[in-house]
C-alpha cells in the first residue's frame, strides 16, 4: 500500500519536513505509481518522516525508489516514538530500495491488530538524495 502522499505528486500532506526537505521536479524512471513527474528532495541536514502508518504481521517490510538513501522506522510504544534505523546507501541512479524490514510490525501479535510507524528519511555524509513511491508491503516487484 502506497504510503498517504508517498508519490509526492500532490504535495506531502501529512509529512514532516526539515532542514528544507521539498518535493521538486523529476522522479523515479520506474513509474511503478503510474505516470508522475515528482519525488521529494533531501538536501544535507535535512529529514522527511510519513504519516502514521498502521503495520501489522501481513505489513514485514517498506520500499521506495531513490537516489541515495538512509531510512529509520519510528513505531508507537506508550504513547512514545522510537527511532530504530532499517535502510542503507545504494547509489545514485534512481533504484528501488532493498526490502526494508520494519520490524515493528511484530508487535501486534494476532491479525489484524495494527502498529502505527513513520518512516523517516535522512540524507548521510551531506549532498542532496531524492525519494519517490514509498511503499508499505509492496505486492508486486519493483
Amino acid at each position: 500500500k502506497l504510503v498517504d502522499n508517498g508519490t509526492f505528486e500532490n504535495g506531502t500532506d501529512g509529512w514532516t519536513l526539515t532542514g528544507g526537505a521539498r518535493v521538486v521536479t523529476g522522479t523515479a524512471t520506474q513509474k511503478v505509481s503510474g505516470p508522475g513527474s515528482k519525488s521529494l528532495l533531501l538536501p544535507a541536514g535535512s529529514t522527511a518522516t510519513t504519516p502514521p502508518v498502521c503495520v501489522g504481521l501481513a505489513e514485514p517490510t517498506m520500499r521506495y525508489f531513490a537516489q541515495k538513501n538512509k531510512v529509520q522506522v519510528q513505531l508507537e510504544l506508550g504513547g512514545l516514538w522510537l527511532t530504530l534505523p532499517i535502510g542503507v546507501d545504494l547509489g545514485g541512479k534512481w533504484h528501488p530500495s532493498l526490502p526494508n524490514l520494519v520490524i515493528a510490525n511484530l508487535l501486534p501479535l494476532l491479525p489484524p491488530d495494527k502498529t502505527a510507524v513513520r518512516f523517516k528519511f535522512a540524507p548521510l555524509l551531506g549532498g542532496e538524495w531524492q525519494i519517490d513511491d514509498v511503499y508499505v508491503d509492496p505486492r508486486a516487484r519493483f
